[in-house]
C-alpha cells in the first residue's frame, strides 16, 4: 500500500480529476431565468406594439383619473350651487332675474356632470368592461330629428373590449321596424342619406355617424343594429332597441 502511495506521489504527470455532477436546483435555476427573460422581451414587445398602434394603457389611466377629478371638482360646485339655490328661494331676497341665471348655472353643470360620466364609462368600457364581455359590442346608439321629415340623425358607438390584437373590419346595418298605411313594415338602412355605406374598420373603438331617410307617412317603433365583420352573411352582433322618438 505504501508502494502505490509512493509510486502516485513520484508520477506527477498522472493526474487525478474530479468531475461534479451539476446540481439539479443550478439546472431549474437556468430554466426559470431562461422563460423570465422570455417574459420580459414579449411583454415589452406587445406593450411596444399597442404604442405603435397609437394607443397607450397609462395614458387611458391618466385620463380616467383626469376625468375622476373633473367629476368630483363638478360635483362639489354642483352641491354649493343647490345650497345657494335653496338659500335664495328661502330668503326670497333675490330679484327673478339673478334666479334664473343661477338655476340655468346649475342645470349646466350638471349637464355637464353627466357627459363627463359617459365620457369616463366609454374608455372604461374599452380597457375593462363592467360586463367582463370580450370583443365587439355595442357601446350606445343614438337618434334625432335631422331637422327634415322623415329624416334621422344617427351615432353609433362600437367598441372592441379586453383583446385589442385585432382589427374589427366590416358593415352595419340598420333595420328599422314600424308601422306604414296600418300595416307593419320593416326598412332596411345598409347607407347614410348621401350614399356612403356603413362601413367599419377599427381597433378599440369607432363612431358611425349620418343621416338615414325613411318613407313618408312610415311611422318608426323600433330599431335593429346589426354588425357584420368580414363576409360573414350572419351578423357578429345584433342588438334590438326601441324607438326613441316613437
Amino acid at each position: 500500500m505504501v508502494k502505490k502511495i509512493v509510486r502516485m506521489i513520484t508520477q506527477p504527470n498522472e493526474q487525478l480529476v474530479v468531475r461534479q455532477p451539476t446540481p439539479l436546483r443550478l439546472k431549474l435555476l437556468y430554466v426559470f431565468l431562461g422563460i423570465g427573460i422570455i417574459y420580459v422581451l414579449s411583454t415589452q414587445s406587445y406593450q411596444y406594439g399597442l404604442e405603435q398602434a397609437g394607443y397607450s394603457r397609462s395614458q387611458s389611466v391618466r385620463e380616467q383619473a383626469a376625468l375622476d377629478l373633473r367629476i368630483r371638482d363638478l360635483e362639489s360646485d354642483n352641491a354649493q350651487q343647490r345650497e345657494l339655490l335653496a338659500r335664495v328661494q328661502r330668503q326670497l331676497q333675490i330679484d327673478s332675474t339673478a334666479y334664473k341665471e343661477v338655476d340655468i348655472s346649475l342645470e349646466a353643470s350638471t349637464h355637464q356632470i353627466a357627459d363627463l360620466r359617459e365620457e369616463l364609462n366609454f374608455y372604461r368600457n374599452i380597457i375593462s368592461p363592467e360586463n367582463k364581455i370580450r370583443g365587439l359590442q355595442i357601446q350606445n346608439l343614438r337618434l334625432e330629428s335631422a331637422g327634415i321629415k322623415n329624416q334621422y340623425r344617427y351615432k353609433l358607438v362600437l367598441i372592441q373590449a379586453f383583446d385589442h390584437k385585432r382589427m374589427v373590419s366590416g358593415r352595419v346595418e340598420f333595420t328599422v321596424l314600424g308601422v306604414l298605411d296600418g300595416a307593419h313594415k320593416s326598412i332596411k338602412i345598409k347607407r347614410s342619406a348621401n350614399k356612403t355605406p356603413l362601413g367599419v374598420n377599427f381597433r378599440y373603438f369607432q363612431n358611425v355617424e349620418g343621416i338615414m331617410v325613411l318613407p313618408s307617412g312610415f311611422k318608426p317603433l323600433q330599431v335593429q343594429v346589426s354588425i357584420y365583420v368580414g363576409g360573414q352573411t350572419e351578423p357578429k352582433v345584433e342588438k334590438s332597441l326601441p324607438w326613441p322618438l316613437a
